[in-house]
Order: structure tokens, then sequence, then C-alpha cells
């Protein structure tokens, strides 16, 4: 009988199981990764078509007729005055007359029309006659909204912007404060 020749039957290598094993864990994971964002990107757009359906509503709404008379007629510190919404305009109040208390007394009033009085100080000196309104930033209507709620002539609003000021609005009380048409009723907060 003819002598059988044994052949090796070649074994796979435990390197080969490890490394296609690895690669397989590697391939899930990617895989895995992938699958979470584009879950994610779906989530935004889902929500960005949601909040333009609701803004088209929105607007929708609004007659023509109502659009017009509410952007035409008034300016933003006309709107910004009645609607009393002026968390966002930063204001510092400061005494320029020498009577103590009149800052904090108006600095009461302008909070009490919604103004976010920031400081309230004395001015650099108490010569001031006249009260003035000092727009500090580029956004000029806010000063206007401030001269409207005091009652003073938006004409002579300044505008002196000083950004290291951080401040919208620098009001100097001069020693016409009893003159201001709002005077009677922040007098009766008890002003000297």
């Amino acid at each position: 009988m003819p002598r059988r020749s044994h052949r090796r039957v070649p074994r796979r290598s435990n390197r080969k199981d490890a490394s296609h094993k690895r690669s397989s864990v590697k391939t899930w994971a990617i895989n895995f990764i992938i699958g979470s964002l584009a879950v994610v990107v779906l989530g935004f757009v889902y929500s960005s078509i949601s909040r333009v359906q609701e803004n088209k509503e929105a607007v929708a709404d609004l007659s023509l007729e109502e659009s017009i008379q509410k952007y035409e007629k008034k300016s933003l510190a006309e709107e910004l005055y009645e609607q009393k919404q002026f968390t966002d305009v930063w204001v510092e109040v400061l005494n320029g007359n020498g009577v103590a208390g009149v800052a904090g007394n108006f600095t009461d009033f302008l909070r009490d029309e919604g103004f976010d009085v920031q400081n309230t100080d004395n001015a650099s000196n108490f010569a001031y006659q006249q009260t003035e309104v000092i727009a500090r930033s580029e956004d000029h209507q806010k000063a206007i909204a401030v001269a409207r709620a005091l009652q003073i002539d938006t004409s002579a609003v300044q505008i002196k912007p000083d950004p290291s000021l951080q401040l919208d609005v620098t009001v100097i009380l001069g020693k016409d404060y009893k003159e201001l048409p709002v005077y009677k009723s922040i007098q009766e907060s008890s002003i000297p």
C-alpha cells in the first residue's frame, strides 16, 4: 500500500482572527457614528422646516392693512415707548444739578417705565443748566425712547457714541429738572 503523505492543512492563524475581529468592530463603530450623525442631522432639518412653517403662518395672520399701519406710521422709538419694552436699553442717570436724591428718583421713574438703568451717580460737575439725553451707542432710537419717556424734545438728543461706557444712553439731570413735564408724576414719588 502506498504510503500516504500527510499534507498539512493550513490553520487559521490567531492573528488573522484577531485582525478580522478588530476590523469588524471598527466597521461597526464607524457605521454607528454615521447613523447617529444622520439622525441628528435629520432632527435639525425637521426642526428647521417646522420653524419656517410656523413663521409663515404667523406672518399670514397679519393682514396687509395691519402690517402697513404697524410699520409705516410708527418709528421704532414710538413703538418701543408704547410697549414699554426697554429691557435692552442700558441707561445711566447722572446728577448734574447738585440736589441730593434727584438722580435716584429719576432712576426709579425710568425703571418703572421699563428701562434698564445700569448706573446712578453724580456728573463731573453740578453746573448743568439743561437736562441732557446723550446717545452712547450707534442705535440712536434708544436715546429717543428715553427722551420721550422723560417728555424731553427728541431733537435735543445729543449723539456722542462711546463704546467704552457699555451703555446706550446717558441722562444728565440739569437745574431745569423741575421744569420737565414728567416732574409732577415723579414728584408724587417724593423728589426734593
